[in-house]
């Protein structure tokens, strides 16, 4: 248990890096398609909403463990809770235009923002493994007392 509390930060470096990667797969689909819809705006707005927020999250609670702040478990729960719903619906609704695209019968398909969209959700998906995880180990650890 001791190397599961001393890697608390790890898993929110994990969301920063799933955040970043999940944002930078977006933007091509999202921005560039001229002709062709390839990311709904109602997915668009909810994956930034989700992604960059958690983002800026997590890098407070870094900084936080940078300065030795303890951040209560029960708001660290409730917010991995959050992220952790937000995540799954960011990436259900992105894979979700994925397949409708891919549905469309569009040819030639642009094949090439197509992977994109569905890595950016199946990398959603991970982020959201990720904040669950840490939200058991939160909570698993907050019981027993070890963290406050």
């Amino acid at each position: 248990m001791v190397i599961l509390r001393l890697n608390l930060a790890f898993y929110y470096a994990l969301g920063n890096a799933v955040a970043i990667i999940c944002i930078g797969l977006i933007d091509d689909p999202a921005n560039n398609s001229r002709f062709r819809v390839f990311l709904a705006t109602r997915t668009a707005s909810l994956a930034y909403s989700t992604f960059v927020p958690f983002l800026i999250f997590s890098v407070i609670y870094l900084f936080g463990k940078v300065i030795r702040e303890n951040i209560p478990w029960k708001l660290q729960s409730l917010l991995n809770l959050t992220a952790f719903i937000l995540y799954l619906a960011s990436a259900a609704c992105i894979l979700n235009d994925w397949s409708e695209t891919k549905t469309r019968n569009y040819w030639p398909p642009n094949t090439q923002r197509m992977d994109y969209m569905c890595g950016a959700g199946a990398v959603a998906v991970i982020g959201a493994l990720i904040y669950l995880l840490d939200l058991i180990v939160t909570v698993r650890l907050g019981v027993k007392g070890e963290i406050e």
